[in-house]
């Protein structure tokens, strides 16, 4: 009995301890309230603006918040108020209580992606933000840091640009501040502004520039991009120059052809969405004609990565295996991530069997010339069209070069190694 006693004191201090470690967000407290309570303690409000469904949101909540550091460092300078931004049957009466604060929150301050986390003055005020997950404790302590500051605060620093200031030592804090709260569509914005003012655009920082907020023809550094192609590519790779110039001649030049009434919309995350009926005829020779009038040696390129997307639209996966092998054949964009990224769209979305033997001409291919590094995918891919034995050597081989053997690796060649032929 002693001995059970003790465990129970054990078990429930470790309880105690980690509840005590994390951040103590207000209970049952209206918004009202919480700003009341900023007042009088003189302090910034902090708030966590998630869902239910958002994945990095649970990770800070299991990751982040419980490190006594990070627990430390909030507590003591904000005000702390968790909102739930949906809404479920499964909601307590805390979460309901603050249902319009939630609408309120989220309509005022424009929240269009989760995590969000809001830094606010008691009269409500909005001072920092900060979008996305941060998986390291430090960092997300080094960029609440910036909300104490009203130099660095970035509601303050984004009100000045709006003002007009473009001095380029203001520019570049206000590129670095963005950066670090990740507001990376406005963080473009402020790119651009420092390169209007520059008189030698091909500087590495520069050219770094340029890759990080070009978006469209207009934008300075385009040009840049498309004649000084060896300075570019000696700082960020081919394959990041030609990714942007493709991706703007298919935004400008091709969308319109391949989608009547075509848009694209950038969600949260950098997902693209592209809407407008596909069209069902498309005359490639004319897109070839123009491409190589407009983009001259960029054309191929340019191309095939056209040609890719609007196959994946159609599920023509006969033509898309097609494209795909030429393009692996003679290396036109042969590139670790292009494959690699196509790989997994084959092992998660083709349903036609045969397409998805087929696809092993290209994917071998690439394999040969190490084009790609996508070993778990490609594994998966092998055990799909029925390579048992050439995924278990490839994914074993390479657990071997691993630090530490990788779980999700082991347990795939375990479900391999359950066929038949293995047993």
């Amino acid at each position: 009995m002693k001995i059970l006693f003790i465990a129970f004191v054990f078990v429930s201090f470790q309880c105690y301890s980690q509840e005590n470690s994390s951040i103590n967000f207000e209970k049952s407290q209206t918004w009202s309230e919480i700003k009341n309570k900023a007042q009088k303690s003189n302090k910034i409000i902090f708030i966590d603006a998630y869902t239910t469904w958002c994945g990095p949101c649970k990770q800070m909540e299991i990751d982040i918040f419980p490190q006594k550091k990070v627990a430390d460092f909030f507590n003591e300078n904000f005000i702390n108020f968790k909102v739930q931004m949906d809404q479920t049957a499964q909601d307590n009466k805390d979460i309901k209580m603050n249902y319009e604060d939630a609408k309120f929150i989220e309509r005022t301050y424009q929240i269009k992606s989760y995590p969000t986390y809001l830094f606010l003055n008691a009269d409500g005020t909005l001072v920092h933000f900060m979008l996305g997950a941060t998986t390291n404790a430090d960092e997300f302590i080094a960029k609440a840091k910036l909300a104490l500051d009203p130099n660095t605060q970035y509601e303050k620093l984004r009100e000045q640009f709006t003002a007009g200031k473009r001095d380029t030592t203001f520019l570049k804090s206000l590129i670095d501040c963005a950066g670090a709260v990740y507001d990376m569509d406005n963080r473009a914005k402020y790119i651009q502004a420092f390169l209007q003012q520059q008189t030698n655009l091909l500087t590495n920082r520069n050219i770094r520039y340029i890759a990080q907020s070009v978006k469209s023809s207009k934008d300075v550094g385009f040009g840049e991009l498309k004649t000084h192609k060896n300075e570019i590519t000696a700082v960020i790779g081919a394959q990041w120059r030609n990714d942007i110039i493709s991706s703007v001649a298919f935004d400008e030049d091709l969308l319109p052809l391949l989608r009547r009434d075509g848009k694209k919309e950038v969600r949260s995350g950098g997902m693209i969405i592209y809407s407008g009926e596909v069209e069902g005829n498309v005359d490639w020779k004319k897109i070839q004609s123009l491409l190589q009038d407009n983009h001259g040696a960029d054309a191929e390129f340019i191309y095939i990565n056209a040609k890719v997307k609007y196959q994946k639209w159609k599920a023509d996966w006969k033509g898309l295996n097609q494209t795909l092998k030429y393009d692996v054949s003679n290396a036109k964009i042969l590139d670790s991530d292009f494959v690699c990224n196509l790989l997994q769209y084959y092992v998660s979305f083709c349903e036609d069997k045969q397409a998805l033997t087929n696809a092993y001409q290209w994917i071998n291919l690439a394999e040969k010339k190490k084009s790609f590094s996508c070993v778990k995918t490609y594994g998966e891919y092998l055990y799909q069209i029925g390579k048992f034995k050439k995924a278990i050597d490839i994914l074993s081989k390479y657990q071997q070069t691993l630090p530490k053997p990788n779980n999700d690796i082991a347990s795939l060649i375990e479900k391999i190694k359950d066929k038949k032929l293995f047993k």
